[in-house]
């Protein structure tokens, strides 16, 4: 049986004529016949009795109704709540947490200026799990400042930021310029182990040749920002995430006769994604980031 058996015999249930149910299905009287015979040869029962001209729902017959309705309703419910869904518009966006922090409320407000109808449900966590969510289809594109491992992902260059390394002024020895052996002697802080920064930061460390003392991994980048103003160690952190505190003098960067390290913030999408309509008006006012920043 289809749910176009179901419809006919709904229809003809309510209007008991077969002229009048084939008018307003659009059929033939002969096709109504032949759907309604279907049904009583499936269900092995008579459906409807005919007294003269006028047709009569038997006691099968007045049974699946009901249940004719019960099901007809629930796929209209159905075929409304998807399309209910599909005009509320929305796209799901992944950001790690420097990005959740300091660079999403900014994207936010260009996406909302491009298209004010436009939804973003938003996920923000360390760039392992935001790869992931891109990999299981949870997520439709993100922006993160780590680094993805699956060839599967999509990956453009948005900007570069700064990983600064600092610590509360106290801790320090005015502007003095540190080799990397004599950071052993502090207690380090780091983000938790998939955060893109707590990679970037101890592959700079080894590059020193530097064993460091750690002594916490905080899971939140605002965490690790508070812990060091507290003066419980020092912590690489985004300049973006303290350069306010860095102009004050609440915080102290630590000068190392090194290079800088730089952190690249990237554009990630499953690369079997169609970037179009909705999606490419977000992407492009992620791009746009490279732009903005002074």
């Amino acid at each position: 049986m289809t749910i176009r058996h179901f419809q006919i015999f709904k229809v003809l249930c309510e209007e008991l004529n077969m002229t009048r149910t084939a008018e307003k299905l659009f059929m033939t009287q002969p096709s109504v016949s032949q759907a309604i015979a279907e049904l009583e040869s499936h269900y092995q029962t008579k459906l409807l009795d005919r007294l003269g001209k006028k047709l009569y729902l038997t006691e099968s017959g007045a049974e699946l109704l009901t249940r004719v309705s019960d099901i007809l309703s629930q796929i209209q419910d159905t075929e409304n709540v998807f399309q209910e869904k599909n005009q509320r518009r929305r796209i799901r966006l992944g950001a790690t947490a420097t990005v959740g922090s300091f660079v999403l409320p900014t994207l936010l407000r260009s996406i909302h200026k491009r298209d004010v109808d436009l939804g973003i449900d938003f996920l923000v966590g360390n760039t392992a799990q935001v790869e992931k969510a891109l990999l299981h289809a949870e997520l439709d594109i993100a922006l993160v400042e780590g680094r993805t491992t699956s060839r599967l992902l999509h990956r453009q260059f948005v900007l570069k930021d700064p990983l600064v390394l600092v610590a509360h002024p106290s801790l320090l020895q005015g502007n003095q310029t540190y080799k990397p052996k004599d950071l052993e002697k502090f207690s380090f802080l780091l983000r938790e182990e998939g955060s893109g920064t707590a990679e970037q930061a101890l592959n700079a460390l080894a590059s020193w040749g530097i064993e460091p003392h750690i002594v916490g991994r905080i899971s939140s980048i605002e965490a690790l920002h508070r812990l060091v103003l507290a003066k419980e160690g020092l912590a690489f952190l985004p300049r973006i995430a303290v350069d306010t505190d860095l102009k004050k003098g609440k915080l102290a960067e630590i000068p190392v006769a090194k290079a800088q390290i730089e952190r690249s913030f990237w554009i990630v999408h499953h690369a079997s994604k169609k970037i179009e309509g909705d999606l490419l008006i977000v992407k492009e006012c992620m791009t746009a980031l490279s732009y903005s920043r002074p």
